[in-house]
C-alpha cells in the first residue's frame, strides 16, 4: 500500500489561501487540533488534514435531508437544508428552508412554532417564518439545532 504524501504549507500560505490573517490560522490550528510540522518558527500544516477537519466541522454545523415538521394542528414530510450561524465569540443560531415533499402540506406551519424531527429521532424547535414563491418554508431556529452534537448545541 502506498502511503499518501503530506502536502505541507506554512501559516502564511494557509492564511493566504483562506484569505484570513495568520493569527486566525494559528487559532484554527489550536481549536481544531491540527497536527503541527516543523519548528515553532517555521510551523507547517498538512493541507489534506485541514480540508478533512473543515469538512467534519461543516457536517456538524449543517444538515440537508429528510425531516418531519410538526405543528399544533398538523405535520408534513419535508426536505430541509439547515445551517448554523456564528461561532467563536458570537452566539450561535440556526436557520434554513423546508421544501414540502407532499403537495403544500407544510403551508399550515407558516407563522407557527414547529418541531423539526430528523429521521434518527433528534429534533429542534423553529419558527415557520415565511414562504418563498416556490412553496419553500423559511425556518428560524428557536433553540438547539436538531443536528448539533451535544458539545456544540446551539443556544436559544
Amino acid at each position: 500500500m502506498i502511503k499518501q504524501r503530506k502536502r505541507l504549507a506554512d501559516t502564511e500560505a494557509v492564511a493566504s489561501f483562506y484569505d484570513v490573517a495568520p493569527g486566525t490560522v494559528r487559532s484554527w490550528a489550536s481549536r481544531y487540533n491540527w497536527t503541527p510540522y516543523g519548528g515553532r518558527r517555521a510551523r507547517q500544516w498538512d493541507l489534506i488534514e485541514i480540508e478533512q477537519k473543515f469538512r467534519e466541522r461543516e457536517m456538524e454545523n449543517s444538515y440537508s435531508g429528510e425531516a418531519t415538521l410538526v405543528w399544533a394542528d398538523g405535520q408534513a414530510e419535508v426536505f430541509v437544508n439547515l445551517v448554523t450561524h456564528g461561532g467563536g465569540n458570537e452566539l450561535l443560531s440556526w436557520s434554513g428552508h423546508a421544501e414540502p415533499t407532499e403537495d403544500g402540506r407544510a403551508f399550515g406551519a407558516f407563522g407557527q412554532g414547529v418541531e423539526v424531527r430528523l429521521p434518527d429521532g433528534r429534533s429542534g424547535k423553529a419558527l415557520g417564518e415565511s414562504y418563498l414563491e416556490d412553496g419553500t418554508l423559511t425556518l428560524v431556529g428557536t433553540g438547539p439545532a436538531p443536528y448539533a452534537s451535544s458539545a456544540a448545541r446551539v443556544q436559544p
